[in-house]
């Protein structure tokens, strides 16, 4: 879809704004071949990942002059559900002998907000971000919801990338 309106925007001068360049260079500038290598993991639909890294205040900062992009939330609810899955299906089939209620314990240590956002600090996910300078600062603070939700908005783009 973004080759497409890149190529119409060179014929078409009308189609130029300066907000849609700002938006067009980020993302043709985005490095997928070191993202690629950080999370170990071959993409094969670049949109996810753009997605997955796109947090609201990158929209807001951002005019999208009608540019169709979306901020990760979707694909971190998508990623949520998939994360609490994957967990419980690993608890359920290595802990054998424990209740229902202890499971969902461990569960809720393994898939919480301060969890993934050390998962996402490791793998440097925000140097990847698409966000607003304030909320990357908002990160180098400590504050750990945007790494979390992102965190979950990349498996999320995993999930569909590959099932």
């Amino acid at each position: 879809m973004f080759g497409v309106l890149k190529t119409l925007r060179k014929f078409i001068p009308a189609l130029r704004h300066k907000e849609e360049d700002d938006i067009y260079s980020v993302i043709a500038s985005f490095d997928f071949k070191s993202f690629q290598s950080t999370i170990d993991y071959q993409i094969i639909h670049k949109n996810f990942f753009i997605n997955a890294l796109t947090h609201r205040s990158f929209l807001k900062s951002k005019g999208t002059n009608g540019v169709k992009l979306a901020s990760n939330e979707r694909l971190e609810y998508l990623g949520d559900a998939v994360l609490d899955t994957v967990v419980a299906e690993y608890l359920y089939k290595n802990f054998p002998d424990s209740e229902e209620g202890d499971l969902t314990k461990y569960r809720s240590v393994l898939v919480n907000q301060r969890f993934l956002a050390e998962r996402a600090k490791v793998i440097n996910m925000q140097k990847f971000l698409l966000a607003a300078p304030t909320a990357l600062k908002s990160i180098e603070d400590g504050y750990d919801t945007i790494l979390s939700d992102a965190y979950e908005a990349l498996v999320g783009a995993i999930f569909l990338d590959r099932g």
